[in-house]
């Protein structure tokens, strides 16, 4: 009768234990999800841009080139794996 006890007490310690995580974790996913975008890495992407937008109107950069790297850039899928 003991042991029934301490397995069904061990059993709701357990679950407290893996809600108390989903909790935290779907909490901390929702705070990543609502952060707000990084400034710098906005004025960083946009200087590359405009720079790739320079060596394409130049020449420098071939076309299928330049759609790979500004799909890089923005964190697209490249143009072969959509």
């Amino acid at each position: 009768m003991m042991g029934m006890a301490v397995i069904i007490a061990l059993v709701a310690m357990l679950s407290a234990i893996a809600i108390a995580l989903i909790v935290g974790l779907r909490a901390a996913a929702r705070k990543q999800l609502t952060a707000p975008p990084n400034p710098s890495r906005a004025k960083l992407v946009a200087t590359q841009l405009d720079a790739l937008d320079q060596r394409l109107a130049s020449g420098q950069v071939s076309p299928a080139d330049y759609a790979a790297e500004r799909n890089r850039l923005l964190g697209l899928p490249a143009p072969e794996q959509r």
